[in-house]
């Protein structure tokens, strides 16, 4: 994921950029790395606002919330 990240900057590939940023947020969530889970999908939220993809915004708004749920912030 990081190579493709760096190539999707490289190419200011914005939409590619958000996906890469939620998959890493997967792979930190399956990791139970809660925090750095977080700030991946904030970082693929921050894209999704941006270039106005309300169907990223929506599955990332998700990731967060069940990242809330683990780390017990009701």
């Amino acid at each position: 994921y990081q190579q493709s990240l760096d190539i999707e900057i490289e190419t200011n590939n914005r939409n590619g950029q958000a996906m890469t940023y939620h998959q890493l947020g997967r792979v930190a969530e399956e990791l139970r790395e809660y925090e750095q889970a977080r700030t991946y999908y904030q970082q693929a939220l921050d894209i999704d606002i941006e270039t106005n993809n309300r169907n990223g915004q929506a599955m990332t708004y998700h990731q967060l919330s069940k990242v809330a749920e683990k780390l017990q912030e009701y």
